[in-house]
């Protein structure tokens, strides 16, 4: 049965095919949204100046146990 045979290799293209494409758009879709809060805390520390933001921020940071 040739036409078992075709159709079993095109659904199993079409599944890889889509997972590849799922797997790209997410991580294009990561990209996107780590650009946008790197473009946030730039307008963040803009605005204060780098106070309070970054290490050292911590409430224990400092302290002497």
């Amino acid at each position: 049965m040739p036409g078992l045979a075709e159709l079993a290799y095109t659904t199993g293209g079409g599944v890889v095919g889509a997972a590849l494409t799922n797997y790209f758009t997410k991580i294009q879709e990561r990209r996107q949204l780590r650009a946008e809060v790197h473009r946030q805390l730039a307008r963040v520390r803009e605005i204060s100046g780098g106070v309070g933001i970054g290490a050292g921020g911590h409430r224990s940071a400092g302290r002497r146990y």
